[in-house]
């Protein structure tokens, strides 16, 4: 890859950060649904661009503690 195309790809990432949805954003049913299929369809489904996790197992034991219910 060159360094123009990693710079781009920079870019990109960069972009796909910047306009991802935040923690109390608001969204409508129908947009929830279309944000999951298109997660779940994507490259790297487990990463961000940046190669960040965001996706992540957990236990059904380890949620119910979460929530008190165990």
């Amino acid at each position: 890859m060159s360094e123009r195309e990693r710079r781009e790809e920079r870019i990109l990432a960069t972009i796909a950060c910047h306009s991802a949805v935040k923690l109390g954003d608001k969204l409508s049913y129908e947009e929830m649904e279309a944000l999951i299929k298109d997660w779940l369809t994507s490259r790297y489904p487990a990463t961000c661009p940046h190669g960040r996790s965001i996706c992540y197992r957990l236990e059904h034991k380890d949620i119910a503690r979460k929530l008190d219910r165990h």
